[in-house]
């Protein structure tokens, strides 16, 4: 049995109460407490000091008080270990002169029985003692009290005075376990709280609401009394000191989860402070990627302007370079125009002539090849004819051949049945023979010899039905052959008779005959072929009806010689039987030995079965442990489940902070560049306009210049025209000006279209 050491119990030899100062039913109660309370101290006793054990009565109300004291203990246990830390310093000094005391006034003070101070349920367990506080000394024996009980409201959080009677000298002061005071402030809170001490007795410290039921007075007249309330004082010291063991290992255990979490928790942190370190580089590199995406973007500007340079001077020269084309162009379809003149004529007649020659001779052709394929079809439908007419015929003959194939073949099936029947006959009279007389037989040489030869017979026998029944096959697959080689010689011809159905469908074999150009004198050969083995077969079974004959002659000589050799087999028998009884009698023998080895394995069986029970309560055992180590590992889980959720709290939101720090300066030295890029772009924007405007005048200006040449040519051709129109001579070389005229009217309308083309080239460069 286990006890809380969080909760205090004090036993004291007399506390001032008399027995006219309770009722009857008072006393009836008092004394069924006591009762039970003397039953939990005998339980204690036996199971530290090896006493005797209770009757059956009183273990079921241990079973309960064991109960009860499995839920007090888990109720109080997390309430007290911070108050059982501050008393245990005191415990070791004051117990040696506790018990002295207690000795010393068991035989000076004597009462009629063992009084409890209150009412104390069998169900509880009583607490081990409590030393006294640092505040009382042991030789006062000048201080008494008054009857004055506080308890604590665990609702209301405050203390209750509970009056139980005024002639009653004790008191007891209930302290709330959510006070963690020192022994030192212990004698203030008397004085405020009118708490006084009994006769010769320290103060009862309580650190629980329970306590005020394990009190209880006890006194005694003999010797006896005072050493088994000295061995129950023992027993509660042991017990409590077994406790304070176990809390302390339960310190070291925590201990040693606070400092593993607090080493996972510097890791975390270290891993974080890397992680930071590590973004902080990533950051450095934008920047610099951001600032070599600024230069290669001046740079990309740069050569922009170069090629645009380059761009004006290579439309400059392809300028020059289309109006010398213009002027080679203009010559040459002038050239082409005459020399195309000459050509028509004389092109066309020639065209003409070849067409109406390759129309002709494309007639001639068409009409001989109507002619030489009307004549290939009337010979192919001749040929048709005949070939139908012949495929008639050798189906005609298939059809006999096949019809007189089957009849044989048919036949040939019908002796071999026949002959299976004879030999199925002479089975059944030899099986009837051996059966009728076997036990008569056995040591008989002879008659091995016999059936070795009948045996020899009938597997010769079988062997020639087999190898009739071969035979019956090839002649088979030769017909399907023959007829599928006749399908295949005539054209392909896919009309099939239900009788060369039934033999394609038969097996396949390989045969010599291919030629197509005597079928009929094949078939002829087969069928002469097929005649012989029929005779054969039939020489074959008048000889199997001979060896029939003889096989049942010997037959009846086997059961001539059967009746002669009886009255050897009656030996025989009785030497078989007498060796059956000695077999009897060992198998007697044996079934005693299993008996014996039966009884044996019910025996190891038993024994088995015990380990193995012993084993499943070992198992059950170790379930227990597990389930609670699986309860400290969820407890663990659940702290450790805390903590990570904490940090990664933290973590987050150290990391959101950054984000939007990095954020910020980010979209700020974006929005930076933004700015300088659009100032760039406009300035390039004005200087390409600008760029544009001196192109287009300077065009405009050497226009002008054109025409103003253009109009001085014109009105000096005209001049020359005037003058040459005179002049009969001058005709030609008027032509020819008026030529060139043309030329240069055509040259001024394809100066404007290029003008126009560049106006718009240069509108939508500027919209670009």
């Amino acid at each position: 049995m286990e006890f809380n050491s969080g909760v205090s119990m004090f036993l004291p030899d007399s506390i001032g109460l008399n027995g006219n100062d309770f009722d009857e039913e008072d006393h009836e109660d008092i004394v069924h407490e006591q009762t039970n309370q003397n039953e939990i101290v005998e339980l204690i006793m036996a199971a530290f000091e090896g006493h005797e054990e209770p009757s059956d009565g009183e273990e079921e109300e241990d079973d309960e008080d064991d109960e009860s004291l499995n839920t007090s203990n888990s109720s109080h246990l997390i309430v007290n270990e911070h108050e059982l830390l501050n008393t245990n310093n005191n415990n070791n000094n004051a117990n040696d002169h506790y018990i002295q005391q207690q000795q010393h006034e068991l035989l000076h003070r004597n009462h009629l029985y063992q009084q409890p101070l209150y009412s104390t349920p069998a169900v509880s367990t009583p607490p081990p003692l409590v030393p006294p506080s640092a505040s009382t000394d042991f030789d006062d024996h000048t201080q008494y009290t008054y009857p004055r009980y506080q308890q604590f409201d665990e609702h209301n959080n405050t203390e209750q005075d509970i009056q139980f009677s005024t002639k009653s000298s004790a008191l007891v002061h209930y302290q709330n376990p959510n006070r963690h005071t020192n022994n030192n402030n212990n004698n203030n809170n008397i004085a405020s709280t009118g708490v006084q001490y009994f006769d010769s007795l320290p103060t009862i410290d309580f650190i629980d609401p329970m306590q005020a039921q394990f009190m209880y007075q006890t006194s005694s007249t003999s010797s006896s009394d005072t050493q088994n309330q000295l061995n129950k004082f023992r027993i509660l010291c042991n017990v409590k000191e077994r406790k304070i063991t176990e809390l302390e290992n339960r310190l070291t255990e925590y201990h040693e989860k606070y400092n593993s979490d607090l080493r996972v928790l510097k890791h975390k942190i270290e891993l974080s402070e890397r992680a930071k370190y590590d973004y902080e580089q990533r950051y450095q590199s934008i920047t610099r990627q951001c600032e070599e995406l600024i230069e290669t973007n001046n740079q990309l500007q740069r050569t922009i302007k170069d090629a645009e340079l380059k761009i004006q001077q290579l439309e400059g020269n392809k300028t020059q370079l289309e109006k010398k084309l213009d002027d080679a162009e203009s010559l040459i379809d002038s050239l082409h125009r005459k020399v195309n003149e000459l050509q028509r004529f004389e092109s066309i007649a020639r065209t003409q002539q070849d067409c109406e020659l390759i129309l002709a001779s494309t007639r001639e052709k068409h009409e001989q090849e109507i002619i030489n394929l009307n004549e290939k079809l009337q010979i192919t439908q001749m040929n048709l004819q005949e070939k139908t007419i012949e495929v008639d015929e050798l189906r005609i003959q298939l059809e006999s051949a096949c019809k007189n194939n089957e009849k044989a073949i048919f036949e040939r099936m019908e002796t071999i049945s026949h002959l299976n029947q004879q030999l199925h006959d002479c089975q059944r009279q030899y099986t009837d023979l051996l059966t009728s007389k076997s036990m008569d037989t056995f040591n008989q040489t002879e008659t091995k010899r016999q059936l070795n030869r009948m045996t020899e017979d009938k597997e010769k026998l079988e062997n020639i039905c087999q190898e009739f029944q071969s035979e019956i096959r090839t002649l088979r697959e030769r017909l399907g052959i023959t007829e599928h080689e006749v399908d295949k010689d005539l054209f392909g011809i896919s009309s099939i008779s239900v009788n060369e159905l039934s033999s394609l469908n038969r097996q396949v074999v390989p045969h010599n005959s291919t030629s197509f150009d005597n079928p009929n004198e094949s078939l002829i050969n087969e069928n002469h072929h097929l005649k012989e083995r029929i005779d054969e077969f039939a020489s074959n079974e008048k000889n199997l009806i001979q060896i029939n004959e003889e096989l049942q002659r010997q037959i009846h000589e086997l059961t001539h010689k059967d009746t002669m050799n009886s009255d050897e087999t009656i030996i025989t028998n009785s030497i078989h039987m007498e060796q059956i009884n000695s077999l009897t009698k060992e198998n007697e023998q044996l079934k005693k030995n299993y008996s014996n080895l039966h009884e044996k394995y019910d025996y190891e069986k038993h024994e088995l079965h015990s380990i193995i029970e012993q084993l499943r309560e070992d198992i059950v055992d170790l379930d227990k442990t597990k389930q609670l180590y699986i309860d400290v590992c969820q407890e663990k889980n659940s702290i450790e489940d805390k903590l990570r959720a904490k940090f990664e709290h933290e973590i987050k939101i150290k990391l959101d902070d950054l984000r939007r720090t990095l954020e910020k300066e980010y979209n700020d030295k974006i929005l930076y560049y933004k700015n300088n890029f659009e100032q760039d772009n406009q300035i390039l924007k004005t200087k390409y306009n600008q760029d544009l405007e001196q192109q287009s005048k300077e065009l405009n200006q050497d226009i002008e210049r054109m025409k103003i040449n253009h109009e001085k040519m014109i009105n000096e051709l005209n001049i020359e025209l005037d003058r040459l129109r005179a002049n009969d001579d001058t005709k030609n070389r008027l032509i020819y000006v008026e030529k060139e005229f043309e030329q240069l009217k055509h040259d001024y309308t394809d100066l404007n279209i290029k003008q126009k083309e560049l106006i718009n080239n240069c509108k939508i460069l500027e919209d670009e």
